[in-house]
């Protein structure tokens, strides 16, 4: 029997990738459900990252953050920061499979996306203000503040998927 430490979820990422990139006219609606997934994931953990979060700075996380924005000011996408803000943001809850189904979710993400040539969201830079009011509230405690700006942090994409569902469908 194989012990939690020793899974590896990249075949089950691998099917979902190719699910999610063959199925013509399927790929916005196979990437917006991955991104509700990837919500309700990261509103699921909520209590788990600002309790270990609590009264930590992270630096690496401001700068992160700082790049983020610079990349949507300038109108090029920051998936890879992004991708790292989520990962460090999780690592001091210390379980293995919620990073790995957190890598997973963002393996599929960065797979799809690229694919569907979808321009960035006009209102791209409130996911970048989203993930600073994240940082901020995580340390200090405050898990609502938490939760609302784990919202608005998809919501730029999810109405974007949307919409491009909505163009497809007409």
């Amino acid at each position: 029997m194989i012990g939690m430490g020793q899974m590896r979820l990249k075949p089950p990422v691998e099917t979902l990738v190719f699910r999610g990139v063959l199925p013509p006219g399927a790929e916005l609606t196979a990437l917006r459900e991955v991104v509700e997934l990837r919500l309700a994931f990261d509103l699921a953990l909520a209590d788990r990252v600002v309790e270990c979060r609590r009264g930590r700075d992270r630096p690496a996380l401001a700068q992160l953050v700082q790049q983020m924005q610079d990349h949507a000011a300038a109108g090029r996408n920051f998936l890879q920061e992004d991708r790292r803000f989520h990962t460090e943001l999780l690592a001091p809850v210390g379980n293995q499979l919620m990073e790995q189904l957190g890598t997973a979710f963002w393996d599929i993400h960065s797979a799809v996306l690229p694919r569907l040539g979808l321009a960035l969201p006009a209102d791209i830079m409130g996911t970048t203000r989203a993930h600073a009011d994240m940082l901020a509230a995580a340390p200090s405690g405050a898990i609502e503040a938490y939760r609302a700006a784990t919202v608005e942090h998809y919501d730029p994409l999810l109405r974007m998927l949307c919409r491009g569902a909505a163009a497809d469908d007409a």
